[in-house]
């Protein structure tokens, strides 16, 4: 039996297969990117990501179907490999 206890204040759903994620790091920039999100709740994402965003930084996501809001803030990184991050992101309506 595990003594770890979710610090999270947010359900978080895991998916059962990663969604695709395009978003973009500013709201008028043409450059997409893409990242596989692995799980989700009403507050935020987890992304994984061959980009290295900064704590802070803000991305404009572009799939509103799949999410219902379009600008995210990202609150936590972690280097998974030398060419991918997982990050947590805040998401904002």
């Amino acid at each position: 039996m595990s003594t770890a206890f979710e610090k999270r204040r947010h359900y978080r759903r895991e998916l059962p297969v990663m969604m695709k994620m395009e978003y973009t790091l500013h709201p008028l920039e043409n450059g997409i990117l893409e990242g596989f999100a692995s799980n989700i709740s009403s507050f935020g994402i987890c992304l994984l990501t061959s980009n290295a965003l900064d704590i802070g930084q803000e991305i404009t996501l572009k799939d509103n179907v799949f999410v219902p809001f379009q600008t995210a803030r990202v609150q936590w990184i972690k280097e998974v490999n030398r060419r991918q991050y997982r990050i947590g992101l805040i998401c904002k309506s």
